[in-house]
């Protein structure tokens, strides 16, 4: 936590130019002597008074405080950037009650909480806890997943329903579940390019068409010739068309959709 710190004589002015000049360019910090960057009335005080947020500021602080909770947390929070526990020590990215903390920073930036678990120790990226959490805001925090997760039908499902296509970084066993590949494409269409076992299934190619017009794209060869399919296509998005031959583009059922599309 921010304290009051009575620095006296020289030390204190020194301490008070080397505020001054890293909160002009908080990048500065690096250029400081080592007492200076493992002052921890000094980082807090910078961390604080930033005006903006800061990215990979404890890059340039000292090892012995990247081991320091109250530290880390703080750039954590004030820096909202997952790669900034990259310079975390190795005992705060294995704490799971700390993890947990930090990425509570994170829990409406989604984008950068994929970054945030790229960094936290192997144990913690196969503790269900942490994972589910992560996989809740960030669906493609799977792909981080251990194996034995990535095998959970509980993660798998909780990150399909928040993005499709991220049934693509499931076990092989969820991705030959047809009733998750169904789950997935009626979420995201383009989730059908993940599950290859089911790109001659009519039902499971037609979800997938009706929400996204490109998963055609990824439909077996036999069913790029069906006229359910290809009509769901087009219906979903006439530009589908640029992807079929010229034949199909011409088929009268087809020219009526395009015909009400203009209406």
């Amino acid at each position: 936590m921010i304290v009051d710190v009575d620095f006296s004589g020289e030390q204190e002015k020194m301490l008070a130019y080397c505020h001054e000049v890293v909160n002009n360019n908080y990048r500065n910090f690096q250029f400081l002597p080592p007492q200076y960057r493992d002052n921890k009335e000094l980082v807090l005080k910078t961390i604080e008074a930033h005006p903006t947020p800061m990215t990979r500021f404890l890059e340039y602080v000292s090892a012995g405080l990247c081991d320091d909770e109250d530290v880390v947390f703080k750039a954590i929070s004030k820096c909202r950037s997952g790669d900034e526990f990259e310079f975390a020590s190795s005992r705060l990215k294995d704490d799971k009650q700390f993890v947990v903390l930090c990425m509570q920073c994170l829990h409406d930036v989604s984008y950068e909480m994929f970054d945030f678990i790229k960094t936290i120790s192997l144990r913690l990226r196969g503790d269900k806890d942490v994972m589910s959490a992560a996989v809740a805001v960030t669906a493609s925090c799977l792909m981080l997943a251990s194996k034995q997760l990535r095998d959970d039908e509980e993660i798998v499902t909780s990150a399909i329903n928040a993005f499709g296509q991220a049934i693509a970084h499931a076990s092989d066993r969820l991705k030959n579940s047809r009733d998750l590949a169904l789950q997935a494409v009626s979420n995201t269409g383009f989730a059908l390019a993940g599950v290859p076992s089911f790109q001659d299934d009519k039902e499971v190619v037609m979800t997938a068409v009706q929400n996204d017009y490109f998963a055609f794209v990824y439909a077996s060869p036999r069913l790029q010739k069906d006229k359910d399919v290809i009509l769901a296509a087009v219906k979903s998005d006439p530009v589908v068309l640029t992807h079929m031959p010229q034949d199909l583009r011409d088929d009268s059922d087809v020219m009526d959709i395009l015909r009400g599309k203009c209406q």
